[in-house]
């Protein structure tokens, strides 16, 4: 639920500190602030559905998850703040209705495999890396033909963001 509220005050920071005073292809906006509440519900909806009741052992390290949670942070933050703060504006570059297009495409292609692989892994799902009491390896749906269907997706999704976003920084962080 964290990150939704975060994304939320975010969203207000931006309304409230850069009011009608922020220039911008309003699609390209939309689409980013969309995706990006999208990518959130279907991770806090499995998070939700499938709450750890019960494992044997959790393997996360304190200090490397400290280090992806930061560089998470940037990638899910970088969007935000550039929808709603000019700062970034030195990156911005024109952008064609076809590189738009191409990425809204490749961002609900992102989307789609994400869900699907929240979903294959139905009750085995963690949002941490923990072995639970009838743990099972995955093999069927689109685990059967992609090893880390998640990052797949996570991939995809933020590729076509940078065609969606129309600006160097935030297409390449």
């Amino acid at each position: 639920m964290r990150p939704i509220l975060a994304l939320i005050a975010l969203v207000a920071w931006g309304l409230v500190g850069f009011p009608l005073t922020r220039e911008f292809s309003s699609h390209s906006a939309v689409v980013t602030l969309v995706g990006l509440m999208a990518l959130m519900l279907i991770r806090k909806w499995f998070d939700f559905r499938f709450a750890e009741t019960s494992f044997k052992k959790s393997y996360t390290k304190r200090d490397l998850s400290q280090f992806i949670r930061i560089l998470i942070g940037l990638a899910w933050q970088l969007p935000i703040f550039w929808v709603f703060n000019p700062a970034l504006d030195f990156a911005n570059y024109e952008g064609s209705s076809l590189l738009l297009l191409l990425g809204v495409v490749l961002c609900l292609c992102g989307l789609l495999v994400f869900f699907r692989a929240h979903a294959d892994l139905g009750a085995g799902f963690s949002p941490t890396l923990v072995i639970k009491d009838k743990h099972q390896l995955i093999t069927a749906g689109i685990y059967t033909r992609v090893r880390h269907p998640m990052y797949l997706g996570l991939l995809i999704y933020f590729g076509g963001q940078a065609f969606v976003a129309h600006n160097l920084v935030v297409g390449v962080g």
